[in-house]
């Protein structure tokens, strides 16, 4: 992280509070939980370029910490979203990892038109995502397997 403070490490259950985090004039809240081995993310605020990645690194410090087994993240509260173009290059400089966690991300119907592209995206970088817009539906696909 550039800039903000961190989530809290001292309890491994749960992260209590919105942390604040800027990357420039890019602010954003992350929270997280860990529930039965789901680590649940949910985010709120501004997001480009420079803070998505600081959100990836970010959740991949999370899923080495915890091992969740699936993963559900909220970002019906962020405003702005990467170009076609960006969420590619983006998605392709994600740290490698053996871990495959299954990730479920819940989402506005405005920026619906993008879920295509975007699950399609990740699954040619060898991940297993897929977007909804109801959380219910995407804890449902999440344990469904």
């Amino acid at each position: 992280m550039r800039s903000g403070s961190e989530l809290h490490d001292e309890d491994d259950h749960l992260t209590e509070g919105l942390q604040a985090m800027t990357s420039g004039s890019a602010p954003f809240d992350m929270q997280h939980a860990i529930e039965d081995r789901l680590l649940i993310v949910r985010l709120s605020g501004i997001v480009d370029r420079l803070t998505a990645s600081e959100i990836v690194a970010e959740v991949f410090r999370l899923v080495n910490r915890h091992s969740p087994s699936l993963i559900l993240i909220d970002v019906r509260h962020v405003d702005g979203a990467l170009s076609l173009g960006e969420t590619y290059f983006h998605v392709r400089e994600y740290p490698q990892s053996e871990l495959v966690v299954r990730t479920a991300v819940v989402d506005r119907v405005d920026r619906r038109g993008h879920w295509s592209f975007q699950e399609t995206t990740m699954r040619n970088a060898g991940r297993d995502v897929r977007y909804f817009l109801d959380e219910a539906d995407a804890l449902k696909w999440l344990r469904s397997e």
